[in-house]
């Protein structure tokens, strides 16, 4: 029973972490990315690109057609990209009543819930950033003076929901092995 408390302690400490890094890494990145420029929004990328250095892969749906901006902007004399701005895309899917009915999306905060449209072979890729941000958009770049390629577009989301996942577990894991612990040297 003991081995197993602390088991629980450690598997509590590890989930406290995690969620503790979710909630602050807004903080962090708009405290580091304290330049600002101008950017324009060249394409749009995936979110499983590798080359997406600043991203989270958590806050895109891969497998819809749901694509980031890519903006590219100037800083310390060369040209750099970032994809942004993020939002926690959420996808719904509904039959396609008409030849013209792709899809349709709507902002509730840093939500982006898009209403996905399906036929018989699946969903029809609607990428709702194209109507949001279309090419040649101008972007306010956030990025780092010391690193110019760390950047962020626009807004860093509010990711404390995704660290409470994490975070309410853990701390429940942390007090359920503490009070194990206390009951054996009781």
């Amino acid at each position: 029973m003991m081995i197993g408390a602390l088991i629980g302690l450690l598997v509590g400490c590890i989930l406290l972490y995690v969620g503790l890094r979710y909630r602050l890494r807004p903080r962090r990145m708009m405290q580091r990315c304290s330049a600002v420029t101008q950017g324009t929004v060249v394409g749009y990328r995936r979110t499983d690109d590798e080359r997406m250095e600043t991203s989270d892969s958590a806050l895109d749906n891969v497998h819809t057609g749901v694509m980031r901006p890519v903006s590219e902007y100037r800083a310390a004399g060369q040209t750099y990209q970032v994809a942004g701005p993020y939002y926690l895309c959420i996808t719904e899917f509904h039959d396609q009543t008409s030849e013209a009915d792709r899809g349709s999306f709507e902002i509730d905060g840093n939500k982006l819930r898009v209403y996905m449209a399906t036929n018989r072979r699946g969903p029809i890729q609607f990428n709702p950033y194209e109507k949001l941000f279309p090419v040649g958009t101008q972007t306010q770049v956030h990025y780092d003076p010391a690193s110019p390629s760390f950047a962020y577009v626009n807004f860093v989301p509010d990711q404390s929901e995704m660290g409470k996942y994490f975070a309410l577990p853990g701390a429940a894991c942390i007090v359920i092995s503490a009070v194990l612990l206390c009951m054996q040297f009781i």
